[in-house]
């Protein structure tokens, strides 16, 4: 049923152009990755276009320290990541900083940083080990909060042992700070709408997201994917009045 949000998100006329390629994370992230999506943002930056269209990721996961490096970069080449199979372990942070996510398929699961995330020259040893990981979680928490979303899903993942994966659901995810909208990039853009259309524009906003996210969790039951696209639709219009997009 949650197909039906694909079309939601871009079968309305908000779509980012004049982005043409529709950009696939398939299989183990690595910095190779890493490097397409901080060039492609670069050119994006200078250009003030993206060749981007939509990201779909399907991924066991890979180097956290390349999945950092594109959340770090996601937003500046598109303006939604799509998890269409699965999104599992680093490939969450890179659906961690995107401004929207949509789950054609909810499948999506954590677990602990594994061993091969070692880097070749740290010494074996429970001290050092525990260290290096130790630093890579407080990175990740770090990363989690910017991105609005809740520091508690690190402790989560941390509970998980690296061979086995915790899959989340999608009122898990929402509750992480992992829903349809960036919370982070949504209090921007309440204060966008505030200075222009005050407290009924704000107002307004949370309502259309309340009513999104009630929608996705009643899909094909009391809610369809046309009054879905629709709440999209008007949300998109409101964030392009606000910020003076043309």
């Amino acid at each position: 049923m949650k197909r039906f949000m694909l079309t939601a998100v871009y079968g309305a006329d908000g779509c980012p152009r004049p982005a043409v390629l529709d950009v696939h994370v398939l299989g183990r992230i690595n910095y190779g990755d890493a490097y397409f999506f901080l060039k492609n943002a670069d050119f994006a930056q200078k250009s003030g276009h993206s060749f981007f269209r939509r990201l779909f990721l399907n991924s066991d996961g890979g180097q956290v320290g390349a999945a950092l490096k594109i959340g770090g970069a996601v937003n500046s080449v598109t303006d939604t990541a799509i998890v269409e199979g699965h999104c599992y372990s680093a490939c969450v942070l890179i659906l961690m900083a995107a401004n929207r996510r949509v789950y054609v398929d909810v499948d999506v699961g954590i677990h602990r940083m594994s061993v091969d995330q070692l880097p070749s020259d740290v010494v074996i040893n429970t001290e050092n080990v525990s260290s290096y990981f130790a630093k890579e979680y407080d990175e990740i928490a770090s990363y989690a909060e910017r991105n609005g979303v809740d520091k508690s899903i690190v402790e989560a993942m941390k509970s998980v042992p690296s061979t086995e994966i915790r899959q989340l659901s999608y009122r898990q995810l929402k509750d992480f700070g992992l829903g349809y909208i960036n919370t982070a990039y949504a209090e921007v853009t309440r204060y966008k709408i505030s200075r222009k259309y005050g407290h009924h524009g704000v107002a307004q906003y949370a309502d259309l997201l309340s009513k999104f996210e009630t929608c996705v969790e009643n899909l094909g039951n009391t809610c369809s994917g046309k009054a879905l696209a629709q709440y999209d639709e008007e949300i998109r219009e409101l964030e392009k009045a606000a910020s003076g997009a043309p």
